[in-house]
């Protein structure tokens, strides 16, 4: 069923949602753990909730606390085979496929919906050189995994992304021999470092620099912890944005300090021209304060280490006046949507004119927008949420197919709206 999106202003305070970059991570550490984490702040997202499901099937039990969930990892020992069915989420496919081996030599790996047209060309060549047998369509799922781990010195390619590396990173420690990853072309640099920071709050520690040669020793073990899941800074961009454009906000619960990648929407917004103010409550909480300002002024910015930001601040720059350069659209071809054709088509559904480089989207914008038919998601939840925030800039309404697409990363994003505009 589609839905329609009324234009509105921002008005008001929230409560971000939490990282389920930080959530899924978190979930893979406490499987692994010598014994009980706790997990605090974890939400229902679909991805999170698949990775759940994941740690389950390899022996981990889940109880619901009065606040957070209770992780009881399994006895680390061999079972005959396992299945996991990632539903949707690609980090959960891309880093269990590598730890997944630590619990059998026979795994499959499954899942649904938009996954199932996603190359996973780097995750399947890795695994070859590790050493194991990998059975795939195309290098589309499934995939079967057999034998183990037989080589642990390892050349990558990492231009294609950061989380089969971060899945290596969490299992090559574990091992019983010393391991070396040579990393070339490295993206999504911060996301190794959000791994590398999760880790050491599990108790292993990588000290190396990440455009270097990374060495671990064996025989390492994973503490169990108390874990916080941070505020993403993913969701909370939409409505940065949103009120950087038309109106005002507060957002609690988000760390201005994070690894996160997204949360270089900050400067962009600086330089777009909206007011901003970061300041603590007295419990300790920061609290981000945008107001839109008169001026709303052009920009560029690489999102190669962030470009889950396309889509959202494609519509920032709908919201310019003149000329912005998005840089890094080769990251957007193997997401949840071929991201830069349904960027595009949105923007043509908004009557903006923009020009696509050979890494790049330049798009003109005029302040306001003119939406001229259905937008299609494509069942993408990025190009969701971001649609919606271009009501701000139109004088009629906007009409999403499967809008309920954001269950995937964000299920209260619509209550959220509502609760900001009415």
């Amino acid at each position: 069923m589609n839905k329609t999106i009324f234009p509105f202003n921002y008005q008001g305070q929230l409560n971000v949602n939490s990282s389920k970059s930080y959530a899924q991570r978190a979930f893979i550490l406490s499987l692994l753990a010598t014994n009980e984490s706790i997990i605090y702040n974890s939400d229902k997202s679909k991805d999170v909730l698949a990775i759940q499901n994941c740690i389950r099937q390899l022996g981990s039990e889940i109880i619901p606390l009065e606040k957070g969930l209770k992780i009881i990892p399994p006895a680390r020992k061999k079972i005959e085979s396992v299945t996991l069915n990632v539903g949707e989420s690609g980090l959960a496919l891309r880093m269990l496929g590598i730890v997944a081996t630590l619990f059998s030599s026979k795994v499959q790996l499954i899942g649904e919906g938009s996954i199932l047209n996603r190359s996973q060309k780097q995750l399947i060549e890795i695994l070859e050189q590790l050493g194991f047998l990998v059975t795939h369509q195309n290098y589309k799922l499934p995939i079967k995994i057999e034998g183990q781990i037989r080589n642990q010195n390892l050349v990558i390619d990492a231009s294609e992304g950061s989380q089969v590396i971060s899945g290596l990173l969490i299992t090559l420690p574990l091992l019983n021999k010393s391991s070396k990853i040579e990393l070339k072309n490295i993206t999504s640099l911060p996301y190794l470092e959000m791994t590398s920071s999760i880790m050491a709050n599990f108790g292993v520690s990588i000290s190396q620099e990440f455009n270097k040669t990374l060495s671990f020793e064996g025989n390492q073990a994973y503490k169990p912890s108390l874990y916080t899941i941070e505020g993403d800074w993913s969701g909370a961009a939409n409505h940065l944005v949103g009120a950087a454009i038309s109106g005002n906000i507060k957002l609690i619960g988000l760390n201005s300090k994070s690894k996160q990648a997204d949360a270089v929407v900050l400067s962009v917004l600086q330089e777009f021209g909206a007011e901003l103010k970061i300041y603590e409550t007295i419990e300790g909480a920061e609290i981000i304060k945008v107001n839109e300002k008169q001026i709303k002024k052009s920009f560029e910015v690489d999102l190669t280490n962030a470009p889950d930001l396309f889509p959202i601040l494609s519509i920032l720059a709908c919201a310019a006046m003149g000329k912005s350069t998005l840089i890094g659209t080769n990251r957007l071809l193997n997401k949840e949507s071929n991201r830069l054709q349904a960027i595009s088509s949105m923007l043509d559904s908004f009557s903006v004119n923009y020009e696509i480089g050979d890494n790049s989207i330049s798009i003109n914008g005029s302040g306001s927008i003119q939406p001229t038919q259905t937008i299609n998601t494509y069942n993408d939840h990025r190009i969701a949420m971001a649609a919606t925030i271009a009501a701000c800039l139109s004088k009629n309404p906007i009409e999403l197919t499967e809008p309920s697409c954001v269950e995937k990363s964000y299920p209260n994003f619509f209550r959220d709206i509502e609760k900001l505009t009415n």
